[in-house]
């Protein structure tokens, strides 16, 4: 998957992707959402992780179909679907284990 983000940024625009971040306005950029705090166990980072990683390919999947790359779309929503399938065979593994 890390080798298909490359070529996204590509057919995005890195120059775009920069001009769109605003840190400034960014609501957590100076504090941590309170969630974050209350990690127990390895797990709970593995999940979250999970998360994170499957909302940004979903954001990318979205934001790509406001451009003329529509094949940057599927690639996103291969890539969820992908971490999807992933973090349940590593969290039920973990626990079946």
């Amino acid at each position: 998957m890390r080798h298909l983000l490359p070529d996204i940024e590509k057919s995005l625009g890195s120059g775009n992707l920069l001009k769109a971040r605003d840190t400034e306005k960014d609501c957590f950029s100076r504090e941590c959402r309170p969630e974050e705090m209350k990690r127990a166990v390895l797990e709970d980072v593995l999940r979250a992780n999970f998360k994170r990683a499957q909302e940004a390919s979903r954001s990318i999947e979205e934001y790509s179909k406001l451009t003329e790359t529509p094949e940057v779309s599927e690639t996103a929503k291969k890539i969820r679907f992908l971490l999807y399938s992933i973090e349940k065979n590593v969290v039920i593994g973990e626990r079946d284990g």
